[in-house]
């Protein structure tokens, strides 16, 4: 099961993104920055959206993502 990790683009996103992955865990990154994203997503081979919460539906838009 992936973890989502929202806000991923954060010190403390990332951070945390990084010891989960490092732990042995799979991550979905999501924040407002896609070059920021997918360069993290790159580095830890982890998918990823580009959205904001602020955003009507955003958590579809994370579950389809998701599929």
């Amino acid at each position: 099961m992936k973890k989502v990790i929202l806000g991923a683009t954060g010190s403390i996103g990332s951070t945390l993104a990084k010891n989960l992955v490092n732990s042995g865990n799979e991550v979905h990154l999501v924040g407002r920055d896609e070059p920021s994203l997918s360069s993290l997503a790159n580095e830890l081979n982890s998918s990823f959206t580009t959205c904001d919460m602020l955003e009507e539906n955003f958590t579809d838009k994370i579950l389809s993502d998701l599929e």
